[in-house]
C-alpha cells in the first residue's frame, strides 16, 4: 500500500514511556468469540469510543440512573440515591473483564478489516483502535493490547489519504514556520518527531543568525523567571522551560534560571540534533493565500549570505506557522505619552551595568520595569520606577499577572536595609510626557491615579517583606521628575503578529463581546488558526483564549500539539497515536477549566 511522503516510519512510540509487565489478563483471548455483530463497531455506536473520549458527550445508559442518584441526593432522599447509586455498580463488570473484552473486540474488527479491502477498512481500524486504546487505559500492563494499538496505529499510518489538488501536492513544503525561537522550535519539532512528518516538509525560516536569536538580544543580566528543573520520571511534569517533553534547559545548560545567550544554546541543540530544517539569516516578506478550497501559501523569503550578498525567493507552503515572537517588535511610541520617541525601550539594552549613566528613571513596572530597576541598582546606579499599578505588592490566581517569585526576592534583595543605592517605586501613576531639557536631560510628568484597589486575601506572604514605596499623592495631582538620561520604557511590545502580520489575523474591535478579555490579541479557533486566514496558525506567548494567557514556555508549549493535530489532519494523517503520547506527556491543552485558579483562601 502506497506510504504518504509526509509520514515517517514510527515504531514502538505509542507505549515506549509505560512500564513493561506481565500481562494481567489471560493470553489465550478468545479471538473466535468476535461475531458479525463486531461490524457494528466502525459506525456511530462504537461503545470503546464512548468511554474513551469522555468530552464526546456521549453518555454511557448508566449515567441517566447516576443522574437520578445524584438527584435523589440533593432532595435528602438519602436511603433512595444509595439504592441507586449501589445499583449501577452492582450492575457493571469488572474492569479486567471490560478491558479483555476491549482486546478481542479489536481483534474482531481487525478480522474483518483484512477481508473489507480499501472500502471501510479505515472505519474498521479505527473502531479496532478505539478497541485497543480503550484496553490498554483500563490495564496499561497489558503487553497484548499494547502490542495490538502499536500495529494498528502503524497500519492506519500505512492508509492511503485523499489525493489534493496537483498545485497542492506540489508545494515546496508542508509547513513553513516562520521563526526559531521556543515556540518555532518547539512546534516544528513536535510536528517531525512525535507527529511523524518528514523533517523535509517542515521548514523553520529564521531572520537572525540562529535558533533563539531573540533570547541572544537579551540584556546581559536578564534571566528566565520560571526556574528549571529536570524533574522528569520523578513526577507526572517536566522542565517548565522545555519546548518538548525529553529535554531540559535545567539538564543541559546546568541554570536554574538561564540567560537568553544559554537559552538560545539549548534550542540549537534541539535543531542540530534532531536535524531540523532551518534557514538562517532568511527573513518573511510576504506570505499570500492562493489556495482555493484547500490551503497554500505563496511566501517571499529573502536571505542573507555570510558575504552580506541578499537573494529572494518564493517557495510554497501547504501550511504557515506563526512563531516571531515579541522582543524583536518593541512598542517604541507609545499610546498617550507625548515625547515616547525621547526613551529608551528595555529591548534595545545590551547590559544594565554598561548602560552609560547613573540615574534613570523607568516608566512600567511588572517584569521589565522591576527587572531594570533591581539590575541598575545592583549596578550602583540610582533608578525611579514609575508604574501604573503597584505591581510589588499585588496577588493573583495567574503568575502571568503577578510578579514572579524569582522577580519578588531580587526586588526585596536591593530594597533591605543595607543597601545602597535602593530603587525608588512610584504607584499609582500615569506617565503623560517626557520632554527633552535645553540645559540637558528630560523631565518626565505623570499623574496620579486613585489607589483604592484592594489588595487580595494573601495570609501567608510575610508582611514585613512588603517592599517599601514612595507615599502616593492625591488622586489627579501632578508629579514631575528630571532624569539626565532617556528614560526607560518598560511598556511592553507591539509583537510580531501585530507589527508584521496583522494582514493575516483580525483582532477584536472595541464592540467586539471578548475585547476585554482579548485586548489586542488576536482572534483564533479553537485550534489557534486564524479566524481571517484558514491555514495560518499561532504559535507562542501572542496566544490567548478569553482570559487565558499563553506568555509563559510551560504554557504555549501546551499548544503545540493542538496545532499539529489539526495541520496533519489536514494533510490526511491519523493523529490518534500522536495526540495519545501528547496527553500522557503533559503535552495536550484543550481543557481551559483547568487552567482556572484551584487554590483555597488559606493559599
Amino acid at each position: 500500500m502506497a506510504k504518504n511522503k509526509n509520514i515517517k516510519k514510527r515504531s514502538n512510540e505509542v507505549s515506549s514511556d509505560r512500564p513493561s509487565k506481565k500481562s494481567a489478563i489471560s493470553e489465550d483471548a478468545d479471538e473466535g468469540l468476535a461475531s458479525d455483530d463486531a461490524s457494528e463497531a466502525s459506525g456511530t455506536d462504537d461503545p470503546c469510543l464512548a468511554l474513551i473520549e469522555e468530552e464526546s458527550g456521549t453518555a454511557h445508559p448508566s449515567a441517566e440512573r447516576v443522574d437520578r442518584s445524584a438527584e435523589l441526593l440533593t432532595k435528602e432522599k438519602y436511603a433512595d440515591a444509595l439504592e441507586e447509586a449501589t445499583g449501577v455498580i452492582e450492575t457493571l463488570p469488572p474492569l479486567p473483564v471490560v478491558a479483555r473484552a476491549a482486546l478481542v473486540r479489536g481483534r474482531a474488527l481487525l478480522k474483518q478489516a483484512a477481508a473489507a479491502g480499501d472500502d471501510g477498512r479505515e472505519d474498521l481500524y479505527e473502531a479496532a483502535w478505539n478497541a485497543f486504546g480503550l484496553s490498554n487505559r483500563l490495564n496499561p500492563y497489558c503487553e497484548e493490547a499494547m502490542k495490538e494499538l502499536e500495529d494498528v496505529t502503524k497500519l492506519m499510518g500505512e492508509l492511503r489519504p485523499p489525493e489534493p489538488p496537483s498545485e497542492v501536492a506540489e508545494a515546496d513544503v508542508d509547513v513553513l514556520v516562520v521563526g526559531a525561537g521556543a515556540a518555532g522550535v518547539g512546534c516544528a519539532l513536535m510536528l517531525t518527531q512525535t507527529f511523524g512528518l518528514e523533517t523535509s516538509r517542515v521548514l523553520l525560516a529564521e531572520r537572525g543568525a540562529g535558533a533563539g536569536e531573540s533570547f541572544r538580544r537579551w540584556p546581559a543580566e536578564m534571566r528566565f523567571i520560571s526556574p528549571s528543573f529536570n524533574q522528569q520520571g520523578w513526577t507526572d511534569s517536566f522542565d517548565l522551560n522545555a519546548v518538548a517533553h525529553g529535554t531540559s534547559p535545567a539538564y543541559s545548560i546546568h541554570s536554574e534560571h538561564p540567560t537568553g545567550k544559554e537559552y538560545a544554546k539549548y534550542l540549537a541543540a534541539i535543531v542540530d540534533t534532531h536535524g531540523l530544517e532551518m534557514r538562517k539569516l532568511t527573513e518573511v516578506t510576504a506570505v499570500r493565500a492562493v489556495g482555493k478550497q484547500n490551503p497554500l501559501f505563496s511566501v517571499d523569503l529573502r536571505s542573507k549570505a555570510e558575504d552580506g550578498k541578499e537573494t529572494t525567493e518564493t517557495l510554497s507552503a501547504r501550511y504557515v506557522i506563526w512563531a516571531a515572537g515579541e522582543f524583536q517588535y518593541p512598542r517604541l511610541v507609545q499610546e498617550g505619552l507625548v515625547g515616547s520617541e525621547n526613551c529608551l525601550h528595555n529591548s534595545q539594552v545590551h547590559s544594565w551595568a554598561k548602560l552609560p549613566g547613573d540615574d534613570f528613571i523607568i516608566i512600567g513596572g511588572y517584569e521589565s520595569g522591576v527587572d531594570a530597576a533591581v539590575n541598575l541598582a545592583k549596578a550602583g546606579k540610582k533608578c525611579k520606577v514609575l508604574a501604573s499599578t503597584p505591581c510589588w505588592c499585588i496577588k493573583t490566581a495567574d503568575p502571568s499577572t503577578e510578579l514572579a517569585p524569582f522577580t519578588a526576592g531580587r526586588l526585596r534583595d536591593v530594597m533591605e536595609p543595607g543597601f545602597n543605592p535602593k530603587p525608588q517605586l512610584f504607584a499609582p501613576l500615569r506617565v503623560v510626557s517626557v520632554t527633552k531639557v535645553e540645559k540637558g536631560g528630560f523631565n518626565v510628568s505623570a499623574a496620579w491615579s486613585d489607589t483604592d484597589e484592594e489588595l487580595a486575601h494573601a495570609p501567608l506572604r510575610d508582611l514585613s517583606h512588603m517592599v517599601p514605596a514612595e507615599t502616593p499623592g492625591k488622586p489627579g495631582s501632578a508629579l514631575v521628575l528630571h532624569t539626565p538620561h532617556p528614560p526607560v520604557l518598560c511598556t511592553g511590545f507591539e509583537g510580531s503578529v501585530a507589527a508584521a502580520a496583522r494582514h493575516l489575523f483580525t483582532f477584536a474591535d472595541e464592540n467586539h463581546p471578548r475585547r476585554g478579555c482579548l485586548g489586542d490579541a488576536p482572534l483564533l479557533t479553537e485550534d489557534d488558526e486564524s479566524i481571517a486566514t484558514p491555514g495560518i496558525f499561532l504559535v507562542g506567548p501572542a496566544v490567548q483564549h478569553a482570559e487565558f494567557s499563553f506568555c509563559f514556555v510551560y504554557k504555549f508549549r501546551q499548544r503545540f500539539a493542538v496545532v499539529a493535530k489539526a495541520i496533519c489532519e489536514g494533510l490526511g494523517i491519523d493523529t490518534k497515536a500522536a495526540v495519545a503520547e501528547c496527553r500522557t506527556n503533559n503535552m495536550y491543552l484543550d481543557d481551559f477549566n483547568r487552567c482556572e485558579d484551584v487554590c483555597g483562601e488559606v493559599c
